[in-house]
């Protein structure tokens, strides 16, 4: 899928389920970072990140992330979806986008303009 193409179907909506979850595609990344950890893929609806700490439960409270890459940096309104404890010390955190437009910021920072998106899963 090309940049263009993905950048048609976020803003139309096409990727989120009825229930607001993440479809395909995801796009896993590479040197992409947050204060809360690795940023590990994104989506229309939001994106997952691995975390040293457990980012709590889940809940409509909404938080403002920085969101860094070497192609630049976003701030992003965030909800806690789901979170998964992967190892003593490492936790997986679904986080959904308030505003599903800021997720054309986000893939805009995490599009390497030689390669391409790093992969799309």
């Amino acid at each position: 899928m090309s940049r263009f193409e993905a950048l048609r179907k976020i803003q139309s909506g096409e990727l989120l389920t009825s229930n607001g979850l993440r479809t395909k595609p995801r796009f896993i990344t590479t040197m992409v970072t947050c204060g809360a950890g690795a940023v590990v893929d994104i989506s229309a609806g939001g994106l997952c990140v691995h975390s040293k700490k457990s980012p709590g439960e889940p809940s409509d409270q909404v938080h403002t992330m920085t969101v860094q890459s070497p192609w630049g940096t976003c701030q992003l309104d965030v909800k806690v979806v789901w979170t998964k404890k992967l190892s003593r010390r490492l936790f997986e955190t679904g986080l959904a986008f308030v505003d599903p437009t800021q997720a054309k910021n986000l893939l805009r920072i995490c599009w390497d303009p030689i390669d391409g998106p790093s992969k799309a899963a």
